[in-house]
């Protein structure tokens, strides 16, 4: 009985401090424009020295295309708090 009665008083401490704020979903990609498309890889591949470099090699110029195609000037900016 004590545990939930100090459960409550927490719980309404918080809420009462606005230390939750209602969170906005996730800008999810368009479809169309990312169609998801995969590599066929195995563990083998995947777990080498470089490997990410290689795949993840993608140059600004179409950066700035795929950020312009969103409507957005530059890489989108994450707010860390």
């Amino acid at each position: 009985m004590m545990k939930r009665l100090f459960l409550l008083v927490v719980m309404s401490a918080v809420l009462a401090s606005g230390a939750v704020q209602p969170v906005s979903p996730p800008i999810m990609p368009d479809s169309a424009k990312t169609p998801g498309d995969v590599l066929e890889v195995t563990k083998a591949d995947i777990c080498v020295p470089g490997y990410s470099k290689k795949v993840r090699d993608v140059p600004e110029s179409v950066k700035r295309q795929v950020y312009a195609s969103y409507g957005e000037p530059s890489a989108p900016r994450f707010d860390i708090r």
